[in-house]
């Protein structure tokens, strides 16, 4: 589920290191790749079935565990909704580096993206820091099969009994 690499090349972007001949020439090729995709209609649609089914068999298998260290932020989607990640409002805020450790891609969102300007006035924007502690993004993209979805699954139950 693409765990740490994610994350490096999130952290790599975020902190706007010169990039190498080599990175633009994998630059070059992700762009196309992803022109490719974008540009082919049943792909779009196969991917866009693929994660909102993925996000309703997280709902469905989630939403049962009566616990009070999350909530789910969404529990159903509309017909035209793509979902990019599955959000939890995790209260402890300790669930996106249990997630980490246990090999599964989750960040918190916006993160490192929330502006200077919200980050050094809290009080001026309390909604927005304290999401930025509160949201974890669980992936839910359309190459994770059942079986990931369940190790997701398991992974959030054993956090539970922590």
């Amino acid at each position: 589920m693409y765990s740490n690499f994610t994350y490096k090349v999130r952290s790599i972007l975020h902190n706007k290191k010169k990039l190498s001949s080599t990175s633009l020439k994998i630059s070059t090729i992700i762009g196309f790749i992803l022109f490719s995709i974008l540009s082919n209609q049943e792909k779009i649609l196969k991917i866009k079935k693929k994660r909102q089914n993925n996000f309703n068999y997280l709902v469905d298998t989630i939403e049962n565990i009566k616990q009070s260290k999350f909530n789910i932020v969404f529990n159903s989607l509309s017909k035209n909704e793509i979902p990019q990640s599955f959000p939890i409002l995790d209260k402890n805020e300790k669930l996106v580096e249990y997630l980490r450790s246990k090999g599964i891609s989750s960040y918190k969102w916006p993160d490192k993206e929330l502006p200077a300007e919200v980050i050094e006035n809290p009080m001026k924007f309390k909604n927005a820091n304290y999401f930025n502690k509160k949201i974890a993004c669980l992936p839910l993209h359309q190459s994770i099969s059942k079986k990931q979805l369940n190790y997701i699954y398991k992974i959030i139950n054993s956090y539970l009994k922590i």
